[in-house]
């Protein structure tokens, strides 16, 4: 059917101009850090593009205020799981086991110490709802009596 019509008589239909394939002028924009892709972002939440189905809901709270790094070793202690197995090492509780390996944090509930202190950092705790922060004492005298560096 196209062979039998002209191409002066389909007119612009078939206009074959270089602005036609021209690629859009566009900035280019740096590659995002996330894997997935970021929908929106309000000031408490980041919402995601529904690209898969557990992207569909997903809002993230936005906490710029939290430290990047690792916390202090010296206040973290290892998490021993014994992935449902006893003391004779067989399993005991069934569909237990693998995860990540963790360290917990230590945290200092019973503080003390008298006089100002300041906030080192804000930190993220896997362990719990809210997040921790590192505090040091303004007196350095104190914490070197006690042998702690900071609590």
């Amino acid at each position: 059917m196209l062979s039998r019509l002209s191409l002066s008589s389909l007119g612009r239909a078939f206009s074959t101009s270089a602005a036609l394939f021209a690629k859009p002028n566009v900035p280019k924009t740096p590659p995002s850090t996330l894997s997935a892709p970021l929908q929106g972002s309000s000031t408490q939440f980041k919402t995601y593009k529904p690209v898969t189905p557990s992207l569909r809901h997903l809002k993230l709270p936005v906490s710029p205020h939290l430290y990047q790094g690792r916390p202090l070793r010296a206040l973290t202690v290892a998490k021993r799981e014994s992935a449902g197995r006893g003391r004779g090492g067989r399993v005991v509780v069934r569909s237990r086991g693998g995860g990540h390996k963790q360290r917990l944090r230590v945290i200092d509930f019973m503080r003390t110490t008298p006089g100002p202190h300041d906030v080192v950092r804000i930190e993220y705790d896997p362990g719990r709802s809210a997040h921790i922060a590192l505090v040091k004492s303004r007196d350095s005298n104190s914490s070197r009596r006690r042998g702690r560096k900071l609590s």
